[in-house]
């Protein structure tokens, strides 16, 4: 894509979702230094992994080119990932006195799920956008498959069941359909995430919300599954209009953040280990426990790795790891 061409809008985008994923990975909403730190985690959660499928979807258009890639691009990223994210928890682990499980492919480590769940889209979207509603029903499914207790962190089922409908939705919506968006006043669009941050502290500070209903890991609990199901098919309603309030306020001009969204693979995938160390250091916990220390902690070291990590150099250092990796795996296509 051309330098005229690029959608400067959703490279703003990315780099405002890849600072709240992060984010998010940093905060714990266990923190009781102050009741803003659940409401935060809440709000984040409402949103950014919903958004990013939506994004991701919209950018998959071309359904022959997805599943060409899906295997080098995803999936054998996702195996490298998950095993660097196994040995760095068993470490941890293992260097407290504490045990660790044993490793299994298709057991997702902290964010791993979201590459798994990614090539299975990819894989198989061909195959979906045949399906007569696929849309409508993907929403029905997410809500559905709750009920079972099959659907929780094997292959991530839980979390790739829930999450297609947005991926989807990002795959039928057009240019014309953001412009529309886009057209929403900005007053409007505030005052939706306004609204939004409020529930967050709302349920959090009423705690009305089990931390498993925006995590959507688990099935419901039982005796739970009506009211979950419930809040559920609130949450898809409450994703789908911060989304697109983020879209309306997010600026279209090429931005100094906009190589952020650019590079939000490197970020995404780097930070995983960098939260877990941190997590465990003592400073870090100590700090945690004075809400205006760990307000600062949570917005430096936000920063720092959003900044440093989605660097060129770093994307150039990700990229080439890649194609070493793809020339030991894979057989030249001019040698088939």
């Amino acid at each position: 894509m051309g330098e005229k061409e690029r959608s400067y809008l959703f490279d703003n985008y990315r780099a405002l979702l890849i600072y709240f994923v992060v984010l998010g990975h940093t905060l714990s909403y266990a923190n009781k230094s102050s009741a803003i730190y659940p409401a935060i985690y809440y709000f984040i959660y409402f949103f950014h992994m919903p958004a990013f499928l939506f994004v991701s979807g919209y950018f998959s258009k071309n359904v022959d080119k997805c599943r060409e890639k899906a295997v080098r691009t995803l999936f054998v990223p996702y195996l490298v990932l998950n095993v660097l994210c196994y040995i760095q928890g068993y470490c941890v682990y293992v260097g407290n006195g504490r045990s660790y499980p044993a490793f299994q492919v298709f057991q997702p480590i902290r964010g791993c799920w979201f590459l798994l769940c990614l090539f299975v889209y990819k894989m198989f979207l061909k195959d979906l956008i045949r399906i007569r509603h696929i849309l409508p029903v993907s929403f029905a499914v997410g809500l559905l498959v709750g009920w079972s207790q099959e659907f929780a962190g094997y292959f991530s089922l839980s979390r790739l069941f829930v999450f297609a409908f947005y991926f989807l939705l990002g795959y039928y919506i057009n240019e014309d359909h953001i412009a529309r968006i886009r057209k929403i006043p900005k007053w409007a669009a505030a005052a939706v995430l306004a609204a939004g941050a409020w529930f967050a502290w709302y349920v959090t500070s009423h705690k009305l919300m089990y931390i498993e209903c925006i995590l959507f890991r688990n099935p419901y609990r039982q005796g739970h599954q009506i009211q979950e199901m419930g809040i559920r098919a609130l949450l898809y309603g409450i994703a789908l209009l911060l989304s697109a309030a983020w879209i309306v306020l997010t600026s279209e001009k090429k931005t100094w953040y906009s190589h952020i969204g650019q590079n939000s693979v490197t970020v995404y995938v780097i930070h995983l280990f960098i939260t877990r160390w941190l997590k465990d250091q003592a400073w870090v916990q100590a700090v945690s426990g004075n809400p205006y220390r760990y307000g600062l902690y949570l917005i430096v070291s936000t920063t720092a790795m959003t900044l440093i990590l989605s660097l060129p150099a770093v994307r150039k250092a990700y990229d080439f790891i890649l194609v070493q990796i793809d020339k030991k795996l894979f057989v030249r296509e001019d040698k088939i």
